[in-house]
Formats: structure tokens, C-alpha cells, sequence
């Protein structure tokens, strides 16, 4: 099925305000805007929490941390350039989160925690994009057909 041109201008705008959005998002984020937080805690929120709940059982503890996470980011707000800086900021802190975790309990360390670790942000990544996809959100996040080829390789490389 073809696109009218009307249908396409307006798919244009739609890719073209969102990119400015995210511009002024991050702007109002690094200002400290109660708003541009929520929109932040809201964007990432599940794939946060899906991504420790991977690799954790207990949803008290991952819903406590995903908090402290949070406040973490809030403070680093000033640091950031793009949504793509949150988002790895938001992993490195569930990773080193799980590092403790694991640490404390002794079960799982080096490569194989690094391994688990690493294969649940691929797989987390993995379903953002294919939600974007399915929601044609993905021209919004700059097409990220790159990042998905990428991890498609990393997840089902032998």
C-alpha cells in the first residue's frame, strides 16, 4: 500500500518534531523540569526494571533500586547530551548493581555473571526495538537499524 503525500508530510513532521522534542527534553531534563523527568522515569521505567528482573527474582529488591537508579540519574541530569546517554547510564547502573548482588551472594561471578549480565541488556535492547518497530516509534529514535543489526549478530553469533 502506497502512502499518500499528505500521509508522508505528515509522518515527516511526526519524525522531525520528535527529533526536536527529544532536543528540548534534554534540555529541560539538564534543567531539572519535573515534567522532563517524568517523561525520562516513564520512557525507560520497563525496560529498566524488565532487564533486572532477568537476572533477579525478587521485585521488591529491583523495584527499590530501579528508585535509587533513578535519583542517581537525576543527579547526573547535566551530563547528558541524548536519550541514547540515558539509556546506556541507566544499564552501566543495573550492571554494577547486579555485580553487587551477585557479589553478595556469592552464586554467580566473573565471566559467567559478565555473560548473563550482557545477554539480558541484549535481549532488553532487542524488545525495545522490536516494540519501536511494531509502533513505527523507531523513525523517532533515529533509526536505530544499525544497533539492532548489531545486537541481532551479538545474540545469535556461535
Amino acid at each position: 500500500m502506497r502512502m499518500s503525500n499528505e500521509r508522508k508530510l505528515k509522518t515527516l513532521r511526526v519524525i522531525w518534531g520528535a527529533v526536536e522534542d527529544e532536543t528540548g527534553l534534554i534540555e529541560r531534563f539538564k534543567e531539572g523540569n519535573m515534567e522532563a523527568r517524568q517523561r525520562i522515569f516513564e520512557r525507560f521505567y520497563a525496560m529498566l526494571c524488565f532487564f533486572l528482573s532477568l537476572l533477579i527474582d525478587e521485585d521488591d529488591v529491583i523495584k527499590e533500586e530501579v528508585w535509587k537508579i533513578y535519583i542517581e540519574l537525576f543527579k547526573k541530569a547535566a551530563e547528558f547530551e541524548n536519550l541514547d546517554e540515558i539509556e546506556d547510564c541507566l544499564f552501566e547502573s543495573g550492571r554494577k548493581f547486579c555485580r553487587n548482588y551477585f557479589g553478595k551472594m556469592g552464586s554467580i561471578t566473573g565471566q559467567a555473571l559478565e555473560d548473563k549480565i550482557n545477554g539480558a541488556i541484549i535481549l532488553a535492547k532487542l524488545i525495545k526495538l522490536r516494540y519501536c518497530w511494531q509502533r513505527g516509534i523507531i523513525t523517532r529514535e533515529r533509526r536505530k537499524r544499525d544497533e539492532g543489526d548489531r545486537l541481532f549478530a551479538l545474540a545469535f553469533s556461535p
